[in-house]
């Protein structure tokens, strides 16, 4: 009597699913052969004509299509029906975009509108404040000197933990009191 374990019977599953896929591919492919040699059989292409190469507006290209394939209604004026479109022209001086590096292109965002806080510049700002004050600060305090600076404060423990995370020095005296060491 023969036993197997677990391990020995999953990788014979796993060889047979191999064998198995294998077999359905080889079958795919011979199938696929098949079908495109069928479509060549079955499929009469009509000869190519010659492209013109020189570019042309878009009322020249359906004066083509037409001539070649024949128009829809012959008593429709296309002039009438489709304008030239409008090339716009960008002023370089106001906008450059150079193969888009945003490090080279020209922005007009400012931290103040936006809606990330740059917290690197409010942690400095947190450490004027605590200097200046000389002594631990509530969180309320803090929290109103930065809004009197101009910080967006919509999150204000969070926008704490962050200011830590950038200036390690701040520490917590105690529960809801930070300073400056």
């Amino acid at each position: 009597m023969v036993t197997f374990t677990e391990r020995e019977a999953l990788r014979q599953m796993i060889e047979y699913i191999k064998d198995e896929r294998s077999r359905l591919w080889d079958e795919y492919v011979k199938i696929t052969t098949r079908l495109s040699e069928l479509d060549e059989i079955d499929n009469v292409h009509p000869p190519q004509e010659e492209v013109k190469q020189e570019p042309m507006s878009l009322l020249e290209a359906i004066n083509v299509h037409n001539q070649v394939y024949g128009s829809p209604d012959e008593d429709t004026d296309l002039e009438e029906i489709i304008e030239e479109p409008q090339i716009k022209k960008r002023n370089s001086e106001i906008q450059t975009y150079k193969d888009y590096d945003n490090s080279k292109r020209v922005t007009k965002n400012n931290m103040k509108n936006s809606k990330y806080r740059d917290v690197q510049a409010i942690s400095k700002d947190a450490v004027v404040i605590l200097k200046e004050a000389g002594r631990p600060m509530r969180t309320k305090e803090l929290i109103a000197a930065l809004k009197n600076v101009g910080v967006s404060v919509h999150s204000p423990y969070a926008l704490i933990q962050q200011i830590r995370e950038y200036e390690p020095r701040i520490e917590r005296v105690k529960f809801g009191y930070y300073q400056y060491r």
